[in-house]
């Protein structure tokens, strides 16, 4: 299964009950601006280290008030740039001011007019849903399908759980809950966790 590793699309959904952020947001003060350090330090998680295996996208959907959409594909190529929390959130910041990005990096905002209707349309794109929970089936339960499937969305919440609005719909839509065990992950942690299994049940 070596030749499809680059053909895997894994989509990791991040739904913050938050607002989304102000464009003049404060980077000294990135947890009290709708948990910009929690969307940094998954950006972190998960570029540029499964580019050549996975193709990981991030989606980070802030549903309170107005909901808005923040898409990232990629990060600079320079590797120096950036290296910490701070300066992933310059870029994020950046991007929600329409500023030119450095080389390569690839971030994205958009309005959503309604996240149930957001949640169908990437169904409808052929993503298989999964939902990141402590009371779903184990990770390993579902082995066969990530190695069938090509394109997978996993949805997580941030500090907090989804809402049973957004669980109703995703389970709707055919969406499966799995658990990476019984600890406790940051969102951060589990996509880390998530790519290491992924990357060697894929490569079997």
């Amino acid at each position: 299964m070596i030749s499809n590793l680059s053909q895997k699309e894994v989509l990791i959904l991040l739904l913050l009950e938050e607002k989304p952020p102000s464009r003049d947001f404060s980077l000294k003060n990135l947890p009290g601006e709708s948990k910009v350090d929690v969307v940094a330090r998954l950006i972190l998680s998960l570029f540029p280290s499964f580019v050549e295996t996975m193709a990981p996208q991030l989606q980070v959907l802030f549903t309170k008030e107005s909901p808005w959409l923040l898409e990232v594909h990629k990060l600079p190529v320079e590797p120096s740039t950036p290296c910490d929390e701070l300066e992933v959130a310059a870029l994020i910041k950046k991007a929600l001011n329409n500023e030119p990005l450095p080389e390569g990096a690839s971030f994205h905002w958009q309005p959503v007019d309604n996240v149930g209707g957001y949640l169908r349309a990437i169904r409808a794109q052929g993503y298989q849903m999964f939902q990141l929970t402590e009371n779903g089936q184990p990770l390993s339960h579902y082995k066969s399908v990530f190695q069938k499937e090509a394109k997978l969305c996993f949805v997580l919440g941030g500090r907090q759980d989804i809402s049973i609005e957004y669980e109703a719909i995703i389970t709707s839509l055919g969406g499966r809950k799995v658990s990476l065990g019984h600890k406790a992950y940051l969102a951060s942690s589990c996509t880390t966790y998530l790519f290491y299994r992924l990357e060697k049940w894929l490569a079997e």
